[in-house]
């Protein structure tokens, strides 16, 4: 029930020098939003990136100079962009959203769509997407990278957004790709919690008594 909506937010890789234990990979953030379609959605994009921008970059680092302090760190991006997407100040809306463990669309709940945030580069990029096609008025391409105007007008209206650049679908289908590997890691880090959980450390340690 709702207008199933997803947004991704693709973080650049952070390098500070070699074997430096806070280096990451690239990675992604997900979060679940039950009420989000058309309009709605580029406004909520275009606020993002606006907060985004406004944000007080602090501390920096040599490979992502261009990027706020805080959404340099996966949870606290995840919580900045769930924040961000629960409320709008400029139309007075408000609805929670949680983040997702698992960021591939195989594992979405979506009927109206996903945005795609890239922060990789200096200049945003973004996307909007279907998954089982829209709730709109005519059919869409799943899969396939679609602008804002491109997305609104599958429903009532259609909405320019011109301030950053379109997401190409190789782009897209890398961006995918990226989050089916993430998820794999994800999986074996569940199972192996599950296994450790499954271990009795009591009779471990009786036994080296």
């Amino acid at each position: 029930m709702g207008q199933r909506h997803q947004v991704m937010l693709v973080l650049p890789k952070k390098y500070y020098n070699e074997n430096n234990p806070n280096n990451e990979d690239e990675s992604i953030v997900a979060i679940h939003h039950q009420w989000l379609w058309g309009s709605r959605a580029v406004q909520l994009l275009s606020e993002f990136l606006d907060f985004v921008q406004k944000m007080n970059k602090g501390v920096t680092y040599p490979s992502v100079e261009w990027l706020p302090y805080h959404l340099s760190h996966y949870a606290y991006a995840q919580e900045i962009l769930a924040t961000s997407y629960s409320i709008s100040k400029q139309n007075g809306y408000f609805h929670r959203t949680h983040g997702l463990n698992y960021v591939h669309p195989d594992t979405f709940d979506n009927n109206d769509g996903v945005t795609v945030i890239d922060l990789r580069q200096k200049i945003p990029k973004y996307c909007f997407f279907a998954i089982h096609d829209f709730e709109g008025k005519k059919s869409a391409k799943n899969f396939f990278p679609y602008s804002a105007k491109e997305y609104t007008s599958f429903y009532v209206e259609s909405t320019e957004f011109n301030s950053v650049q379109i997401l190409t679908s190789s782009e897209l289908k890398g961006i995918l790709n990226l989050a089916k590997k993430q998820d794999k890691k994800t999986k074996k880090e569940e199972e192996r919690r599950e296994k450790l959980k499954k271990i009795d450390f009591n009779t471990i340690l009786k036994k080296g008594d």
